[in-house]
């Protein structure tokens, strides 16, 4: 029995670290990275940039794409701005992120706005702060900057004139005192406007309130709401900031991830309390599940709402799952060995990041 374990001890231990022994010889993987588009029915695949990644894909038009990555053939290292070229291939570094002493960009919220000009994101300097830049990389401003507190997950507004973000923060003259918030940066007062405040003595590592977007006007919001600090238990909620009122769209949400809005704001997607990646209507309807295993994925969807893609988070090579799927769980086709993804505003094309294994 102890020789048993023994084996599946090694066995563990060689998958783990990605190793394969031969009779003869230790077989070594590595990773090679590649960003690549395809349409968004599954055809025409292409290769534009090899030995790169990308965290973050923003299309400008329907040549030219913004990424957060490197150029380099392995997925962390310096990060940067780009501007990449689909026909040409060309690669310009725009915006050195490595200016910051921990760049929280994809772990925390990028975001970019309606019209393609500009970038939020957050990023740790004193605090957690939020900075602006446009698509050029030009014009670099500290945004939002709150005492002792951490700012996080901005979103414009469907006119682009907010930005709406979440804040933790402890109260120092009372160290029990946690208290979180969802507010929003408005660009026409160059101001701070609170929306809603939570607050937990218990010091509640999650926050109450997890993740907002807002509605296709400046006055609503979605948002995730904990509910339950032991269980975790979270809904989803739409919030309207005049009348102050609460309009229950889902139970049993989770209270990891950021919800995902379509362009048009007809749609949302999140996980649920099972980790299963769910999409649902922004009035509350046509609720569907598009994956069961969701617990370490990330998702994208298209402006339209029509279509999901649904990638793993830390899976890397030929063991990672890259999908695209139709708003009613038809119509799903797997891309190979991707990471990371985008739209196109039409729809019609998808940009990722795809790592391959290779045996060395």
């Amino acid at each position: 029995m102890k020789n048993t374990y023994f084996i599946l001890f090694v066995l563990i231990f060689c998958i783990k670290c990605d190793l394969v022994f031969t009779g003869e010889k230790e077989v070594v993987y590595s990773y090679k990275n590649s960003i690549c588009i395809i349409d968004s029915d599954g055809k025409n695949l292409k290769t534009i940039k090899k030995d790169a990644w990308g965290d973050l894909f923003h299309f400008i038009n329907e040549e030219e794409i913004i990424i957060v990555g490197n150029d380099t053939t392995v997925s962390w290292g310096p990060v940067y701005l780009v501007h990449l070229n689909i026909n040409t291939s060309e690669w310009e570094v725009i915006y050195d992120l490595n200016y910051f002493d921990n760049l929280n960009g994809p772990a925390n919220g990028w975001e970019v706005s309606p019209n393609g000009e500009y970038f939020v994101f957050s990023a740790w300097m004193e605090n957690i702060d939020l900075f602006l830049f446009d698509r050029n990389g030009k014009n670099l401003k500290n945004l939002v900057s709150l005492p002792l507190s951490r700012e996080r997950y901005p979103t414009f507004s469907k006119s682009g004139s907010k930005v709406l973000f979440i804040t933790d923060n402890f109260n120092y003259d009372d160290s029990e005192k946690y208290i979180n918030t969802v507010s929003y940066y408005d660009f026409e007062t160059d101001s701070v406007v609170k929306v809603l405040e939570s607050t937990d003595s218990t010091r509640n590592r999650f926050m109450r309130l997890i993740s907002a977007c807002f509605s296709d006007t400046d006055d609503k919001i979605y948002l995730v709401k904990q509910i339950d600090d032991n269980t975790g238990a979270s809904n989803l909620y739409r919030y309207d900031i005049s009348s102050k009122s609460f309009t229950l769209l889902d139970e049993n949400v989770s209270f990891i991830g950021q919800l995902k809005i379509s362009g048009t704001r007809n749609r949302i997607v999140y996980k649920t309390k099972n980790e299963d990646i769910a999409i649902i209507d922004t009035d509350g309807q046509n609720k569907t599940i598009l994956d069961h295993e969701g617990l370490h994925k990330e998702f994208a969807i298209s402006n339209d709402g029509n279509k999901v893609a649904i990638w793993d988070k830390y899976v890397e090579g030929n063991g990672a799952q890259f999908f695209v799927i139709k708003h009613d769980g038809s119509n799903k086709f797997e891309l190979p060995n991707g990471k990371s993804g985008a739209f196109s505003e039409n729809g019609n094309k998808i940009v990722f990041h795809r790592v391959k294994k290779i045996t060395n």
